[in-house]
């Protein structure tokens, strides 16, 4: 199985800076999930706030793909009965999706097991794992500075972060090898900043002005490689050897045989530097664009 996980944000919703197709159409899901089976990419990562993903994940059908979901943040209305609300939720996503099980449930805000509904979600996890709806539990998280507070209430399975060349925060924090040798799957996400790393210096917002070094030091590297954007980014992330699985969304076939194409190449030389701390530019969370 290739190490590449399909994401399915746009299946459900128009996700990402660069997406100027909006939200994929029913018949292009179908024909991107038939392609993703013939090149071996079994996984798929999902989501409850993803609009429609689920549903339109189980109208094709994907009871031959592993699935990941993660289970919304806990609304501020339910403030009893949090174990019936979570176990409500995945059997949500399981009848959407219609399949007998999660392969993961991820946790959308990490946050919401700490403090005074740890008992109920630890419960409720347990609860899952042993019925055999859910086989694996993990984190879906923002930053590394989550993990050691995360990590000491429950351990997960899986971890899923943000990283790619310009955040480099979970290998640099030294987390990327914490995780690893505490035997934890790493799951790298937003590996093109949500497709800003794609866009074309003309194109991109304004607010991303400040930082045109950085983007130039970017499209040098691009150059160097005789890489387009979209394989640099790609193959800086798969190349990483301790990151388990590279999860990629696309908004078209033709977007996801180039990933696969350019999923071939190898990539050489060090790119620590094009590594950027400052949150303004490496959190999507945290943009001003109109």
């Amino acid at each position: 199985m290739t190490k590449i996980i399909l994401g399915t944000a746009q299946f459900g919703i128009k996700y990402g800076i660069s997406n100027v197709s909006g939200q994929v159409e029913f018949n292009e899901v179908k024909k991107i999930l038939k392609f993703a089976r013939e090149c071996n990419i079994l996984e798929l990562d999902t989501a409850a706030a993803y609009g429609e993903s689920e549903e339109i994940l189980g109208k094709v059908g994907v009871h031959d793909f592993l699935t990941i979901s993660k289970l919304p943040a806990l609304p501020s209305c339910v403030e009893t009965n949090i174990r019936d609300w979570i176990v409500r939720e995945v059997r949500n996503s399981l009848s959407r999706l219609r399949v007998p099980f999660l392969y993961g449930l991820l946790l959308h805000r990490p946050s919401d097991i700490l403090g005074i509904n740890k008992k109920s979600y630890l419960y409720a996890i347990d609860e899952l794992l042993s019925l055999g709806l859910v086989k694996n539990f993990g984190y879906s998280i923002y930053s590394p500075e989550e993990l050691p507070e995360l990590i000491s209430s429950r351990k997960p399975d899986i971890i899923q972060s943000p990283y790619n060349i310009f955040d480099q925060r979970l290998k640099q924090s030294g987390w990327l090898n914490k995780l690893t040798d505490k035997g934890i799957a790493v799951h790298a996400r937003s590996i093109f900043l949500q497709g800003l790393l794609l866009m074309d210096k003309n194109t991109r917002p304004d607010y991303f002005k400040k930082w045109d070094t950085h983007f130039d030091s970017f499209s040098q590297a691009c150059n160097d490689n005789k890489f387009n954007s979209r394989q640099l980014a790609l193959c800086f992330v798969l190349n990483e050897k301790l990151v388990d699985r590279v999860i990629v969304g696309v908004e078209s076939l033709n977007q996801l045989k180039e990933i696969v194409n350019l999923s071939k190449f190898l990539l050489d030389g060090n790119y620590e530097s094009l590594g950027c701390n400052d949150l303004l530019l490496i959190e999507p969370n945290r943009w001003s664009v109109e």
